[in-house]
């Protein structure tokens, strides 16, 4: 019955995700887009900390790559897919310099979202920081993707990344779900579980939110699906 519930509600998500990305009115998108300007760093055991704005981002070396973005407790269900254009992680940690002793490289959000990966994983070349989709920019924003990992290494609003030399672990990470993004043996017992009585209503609340154009605040913390749109 829960299954059913939560399969149910992620893709009512989908679906809404899909309807204010087509219907937000154009002045409502000039409005997201004339928020602070962004500016994202990456620090930590680096040589020299880099603290960039969107345009400087632009003006690396670009890379696009097709890749979707799964749901892990909707594993079938496509939250988001497309052709993402931005700049390869590991030309941004090369441009920094890390330190030999680096093991990890851990990513926030400007509302305080986190996630990881590891070194190796950081410097694949198919793992970029994205500014574009399908040829669109994203809002004034970049987003982290990272293709055959679930979409809680996906973190948007990204702005800033720390080369660090322990085990770090994000947000979802620290309670029990796969480090590495892509397994499948999650540890239930660790994880928060919210009465069935309350998933209907907070999900009609989150829907409000969504449709009047605030989606890019509120989806990362989706309850019922744990990815980050």
């Amino acid at each position: 019955m829960k299954k059913g519930i939560l399969s149910i509600i992620a893709t009512i998500t989908a679906i809404l995700f899909f309807l204010t990305s087509i219907a937000l009115p154009k002045s409502a998108q000039a409005a997201l887009s004339n928020e602070t300007e962004l500016r994202l760093q990456v620090l930590g055991l680096v040589d020299h900390t880099l603290n960039l704005t969107l345009s400087e981002i632009a003006a690396m070396p670009a890379t696009t790559v097709q890749a979707t973005i799964y749901c892990v407790d909707s594993p079938t269900q496509i939250v988001e897919e497309g052709n993402w254009t931005g700049v390869k992680l590991g030309f941004l940690l090369d441009e920094a310099g890390f330190s030999p002793s680096a093991i990890k490289v851990a990513f926030y959000a400007s509302d305080g979202y986190s996630t990881d990966l590891s070194l190796e994983a950081a410097t694949r070349p198919d793992v970029i920081v994205a500014y574009e989709k399908d040829g669109i920019p994203l809002s004034g924003t970049v987003r982290l993707v990272t293709p055959g990992r679930w979409g809680y290494k996906w973190i948007s609003q990204l702005t800033r990344i720390e080369i660090v030399n322990y085990d770090f672990k994000g947000q979802w990470e620290n309670v029990g779900y796969p480090d590495d993004g892509t397994g499948t043996g999650i540890d239930q017992s660790s994880i928060p579980e919210f009465p069935a009585s309350t998933i209907l209503p907070l999900f009609l609340i989150l829907s409000i939110f969504v449709v009047v154009g605030v989606r890019k605040k509120l989806s990362r913390h989706l309850l019922f699906c744990r990815s980050s749109i």
